[in-house]
């Protein structure tokens, strides 16, 4: 469809061209959930809207295409009531009914039911591509108009981007009518509203030549040169895969011509018919994987299936709230998983992924040639967080991609990355400068039919990972151009003047972006009708900038001027700053403008101007302009922050753009106070949304920076709780006391905001200071605290000294004495997650004087007070409480259920210590049923949590349940081992533990009681 010239006028048949031949004749019944003909359809008297617009669209593809007779035998003559036969009353009415106010998103409803369905899922992206690439070919539309739609392509589902283009179809096709115009017969029974004839008579137009309007000021550039490094792909792609060397990375300079070259393969692999992808990281959205791999798949032009399935598990877990009806969805296929997860009785009440791959397997297994083998992979990830699922989305790229292939006989492919350098613009250092590309590197390795181009300013250094690299990369440098080429060059630019192009050479040493500069500034005198001298051209590198600023028109050196500011432009910002720093420069002559060379687009992209243009320019910029851009950034971005629902994954995005400009518009402690006033619920989302890494990479420095200013701040909260949540206890911990230190203890108890800081200094420590210590910590304040005006503060204390200081102990009188205080407090005031991690504790310290009945009946009294209001944190605790009352009294399968159970909603919410916790339980169970292969696994799972996040209780605990299972399984247990294990648990306190080691070194079996902190 792109190899032709389409216009708006072809797109009811573009659409039809794409829909399945055997399934386009039926209509989709909700009640039934599946498609019906049309006489079923009709036999139900289906509602009249519905009808309506099926009429609409069969009837706007037929006039769209200029045909005497109805083509299509699925438009039943009698059902439109003879309102064929009227051309001009049919078209009033389609203009009227698409002029409606809500016909968009009717139509887009109605797609949504009929069209959507009917185009299959490896065609629709394509379906979608081509109708955006007929809109923007049609001359007769207006620009403003093809940016619109444009950027309705990138943010709005199918359905609704087919609906706007449609009714803007129908207006301009039925507004226009042509065909029988002198058959004015009056319909009879029709239900269509007849409305006046438009009166479509029109003076002739007169032939006018507007070429020049759209005549780019430099002309189009031959690439040239750089034989050696294009002989190298080309050889490659002309071998037969599985290739031994399949990375090629180009690297050089800035501005010698990299992306030049990229842009000249790609042309080539086109050329050859072979399938390609590619990714700009210049493009400042794609930098992460999950971004980038979503939009090379777009690029394909298909629908990779099971990839599609982990990009929609990994939005689900990091955007709970949405639902199929919300804009913003990863893909189509999300749309369907949602509606069907939604509506379905046996989704997880917890867990919003738990159980969805059954459910997608058992409905959508044949609609997407789903594959049976991959299933228990895709199912893997229910129980992952969001973070490890996008690890793993380039493995399910690269099986569908490879599957892709295989189905369509295609043997061999190319991967481009450009600018690959801006992959680690944010926390570059040696502990990660081989993280932000191991996505790639996990595809280099699994795909031997692939071709990986890589250009960036850097080598790469993959064999640090693996010295298996070495072998498989080809590392190839690019230098200026010789001489000879730059001549060539500038001939195939049609510069002949033997002493300029000598000028332009001497003065650009051959490198490309400064010949591409001297190449725009020839033209841009030669149109202003400058004389061209040699003297032009003298210089070095900083004159060829001067002069290209000099040759352009005044409004020209005022967009660039404002546009090099951001770091990338659309037709949004371009629209915004041109008019709001009043450049004088027209909107509509947007894409003249890019023209320039040093300005690079690839179509759906963004404009990113050249790094040395934008660093020549800024140096002209006065600070108070430059600061005025800047901000004017910040508030654009802090508007697109504005919706009540956006993914994560955009929050992110425009939460980085919004921090580059700010953090160049202020000071390092304007900032600070600017996050603290303006920005701090954005950081607040981002943390319960569990970006951990993303806040420490943007914030960790300055914070360490400033952190003597921060005291006081809810970011300094934040950022203690992220360094915390790093696994980083000592640390955090070292942090708030080193705040807390400038305080008496009773200015600490008189004042909210410093209690919370050291109450969470104490929990913190709880994992490896000894718990008379903490006693002693929570002791000296507690009697000092207001419990009328701190009331949540107070009876926080009050659950640690029961739960995390009394009960380990075994001091089990104390322990209730707290945590009936506790719960009386927290249900009188409405505390309801203290409420429920008191009864969760209230009901371990019943089992531990062995009340079981009573401790599973608060249990379930609390984990319905959870469930009520959304506390699944707690509601997981409490399960898994319930699980470990059913294995001390026997029911040791029923415990597995719950454990089970648990599991994927602890991993999805993201808390690393009860993944342990439920390791630890699961390896109980086993160890009492006697599956000691079982076991050991979920010990070992539970050692690797415990160690990770330096959790000395956990340790220990786990420690003790393994040597029980040694005693049970081979009759001998490491009689040292658990003498160290006793003391090294009472040196912490933890008398209750002690014990239970104590008779295992007597050699008592018997099921053992854990706590979980």
């Amino acid at each position: 469809m792109t190899e032709k010239s389409l216009t708006m006028r072809s797109f009811g048949d573009a659409l039809k061209s794409k829909m399945s031949k055997t399934v386009k004749k039926k209509l989709f019944d909700a009640d039934k959930n599946n498609f019906e003909s049309r006489p079923e359809a009709l036999e139900r008297d289906a509602s009249k809207q519905e009808f309506l617009y099926e009429l609409l669209f069969e009837s706007l593809t037929y006039k769209l295409q200029r045909k005497e007779e109805l083509k299509f035998p699925d438009l039943s003559k009698s059902w439109i009531s003879g309102t064929i036969n009227n051309k001009i009353s049919l078209n009033a009415a389609i203009l009227k009914a698409a002029q409606r106010k809500e016909a968009a998103k009717e139509v887009a409803d109605y797609f949504n039911q009929n069209l959507i369905p009917n185009i299959p899922m490896n065609l629709l992206s394509v379906v979608t591509g081509n109708v955006s690439v007929l809109v923007q070919n049609d001359v007769t539309m207006g620009e403003p108009k093809k940016r619109s739609l444009e950027l309705s392509f990138k943010k709005k589902s199918e359905a609704d981007y087919l609906a706007e283009v449609w009714v803007l179809a129908v207006c301009m096709g039925a507004g226009t009518p042509k065909c029988n115009q002198n058959k004015t017969v009056k319909p009879k029974n029709t239900s269509i509203v007849e409305i006046p004839s438009l009166n479509t008579s029109k003076k002739p137009t007169p032939s006018i030549d507007v070429s020049s309007f759209f005549k780019s000021h430099v002309p189009a550039k031959e690439f040239i040169d750089r034989k050696a490094p294009r002989k190298l792909f080309y050889d490659i792609l002309g071998s037969e895969p599985p290739y031994n060397q399949n990375v090629i990375m180009y690297y050089g300079i800035g501005g010698i011509g990299k992306s030049s070259l990229v842009k000249n393969l790609k042309e080539y692999t086109k050329e050859q018919g072979v399938l390609l992808s590619s990714v700009d990281f210049d493009d400042p959205s794609l930098r992460s994987p999950y971004k980038a791999l979503i939009s090379l798949e777009n690029k394909i032009g298909t629908t990779f299936p099971h990839f599609d399935i982990a990009v929609t598990l990994c939005f689900i877990k990091r955007n709970p709230q949405f639902s199929f009806r919300d804009s913003g969805l990863p893909n189509a296929l999300s749309r369907k998983v949602l509606e069907l997860h939604h509506s379905s009785s046996n989704s997880a009440l917890y867990n919003s992924t738990s159980g969805i791959t059954e459910l997608i397997y058992n409905e959508f297994s044949q609609y997407f040639a789903l594959d049976e083998s991959i299933k228990e992979q895709i199912a893997a990830l229910e129980e992952c967080s969001a973070a490890d699922i996008e690890e793993q989305l380039p493995r399910f790229f690269a099986v569908d991609l490879f599957r892709h292939m295989a189905i369509e006989g295609i043997n061999k492919c190319v991967l481009f990355f450009d600018t690959y350098e801006l992959l680690w613009e944010v926390g570059r250092g040696e502990e990660n400068k081989l993280r932000n590309d191991a996505w790639i590197r996990t595809m280099a390795d699994m795909l031997k039919n692939v071709v990986f181009v890589l250009s960036g300013r850097e080598k790469l250094q993959w064999e640090l990972e693996n010295k298996m690299w070495l072998d498989k990369i080809q590392l190839v440098p690019l230098d200026v151009l010789s001489p000879e080429y730059a001549k060539l060059y500038l001939s195939n630019c049609k510069i002949e003047d033997a002493t300029i192009q000598i000028s332009i050479i001497n003065a650009s040493k051959g490198h490309p972006y400064y010949l591409d500069l001297c190449v725009d500034t020839y033209y841009k005198l030669q149109n202003s009708s400058n004389e061209i001298t040699p003297s032009c051209f003298d210089g070095g590198f900083h004159k060829i900038q001067e002069r290209f600023f000099k040759s352009l028109a005044k409004n020209e050196v005022s967009v660039l001027r404002i546009l090099s500011i951001p770091r990338f432009y659309d037709f949004e910002i371009f629209k915004m700053l041109t008019e709001q720093f009043q450049t004088g420069y027209a909107i509509t002559e947007f894409d003249n403008f890019n023209s320039f060379s040093f300005i690079k687009h690839e179509p759906n992209s963004k404009y990113i101007i050249h790094i040395l243009m934008r660093d020549e320019i800024k140096k002209h910029i006065k600070d108070e302009l430059r600061k005025s851009i800047d901000n004017c950034m910040v508030s654009y971005y802090k508007e697109q922050l504005s919706p009540e629902k956006i993914p994560v994954d955009d929050i992110r995005f425009y939460f980085t753009e919004l921090l580059h400009h700010l953090e160049a518009a202020e000071s390092q402690e304007q900032v600070l106070s600017r996050l603290e006033s303006e920005y701090i619920s954005i950081v607040k989302r981002l943390q319960i949304s569990g970006e951990t890494n993303y806040l420490l990479e943007h914030f960790l420095n300055m914070f360490n920076t400033k952190r003597s200013l921060l005291g006081g701040t809810e970011f300094f909260a934040v950022m203690t709780d992220m360094i915390h949540l790093s696994g980083k206890y000592k640390e955090a911990v070292e942090l708030i006391t080193e705040y807390l230190s400038k305080f008496q203890i009773n200015e600490i108890a008189n004042d909210g905001y410093r209690l919370n800081l050291y109450i969470r200094r104490v929990h913190h420590q709880m994992f490896y200071v000894p718990l008379l210590t903490l006693q002693d910590d929570l002791k000296i304040i507690i009697d000092l605290v207001d419990q009328e005006k701190f009331t949540a503060q107070y009876c926080e204390m009050l659950f640690m000294l029961g739960a995390h200081i009394h009960l380990p102990m075994g001091n089990f009188e104390q322990a209730d004495h707290y945590l009936q205080q506790v719960n009386r407090i927290a249900k009188d005031n409405g505390l309801t997650g203290l409420l429920c991690r008191g009864m969760r504790k209230y009901a371990e310290m019943h089992c531990a004087n062995g009340q079981f009945d009573l401790a599973e009946q608060i249990c379930t009294t609390g984990l319905k007070i959870a469930t009520d209001h959304a506390l699944w944190r707690y509601a997981v605790y409490l399960r898994c409480i319930i699980g470990e009352i059913k294995r001390l009294t026997g029911k040791t399968t029923d415990a597995l259920v719950y454990f089970n159970e648990a599991m994927p909603i602890a991993t999805s919410l993201g808390i690393k210590g009860w993944i342990g916790h439920i390791n630890l339980a699961l390896g109980n169970c086993y160890t009492d049923l006697f599956n000691f292969d079982l076991a050991f696994e979920h010990y070992e799972k539970a050692r690797n949590t415990y160690l990770e996040i330096e959790q000395k209780w956990g340790e220990l605990n786990l420690e003790t349940a393994y040597q029980r299972a040694i005693l049970i399984s081979t009759g001998i247990a490491d009689i040292e081992k658990l003498h160290q294990l006793k003391t090294s648990s009472e040196e912490l306190g933890y008398n209750v533990l002690s014990k239970k080691i104590i008779n295992l070194i007597s050699g008592d079996k018997s099921i053992i009681r854990f706590e979980y902190l």
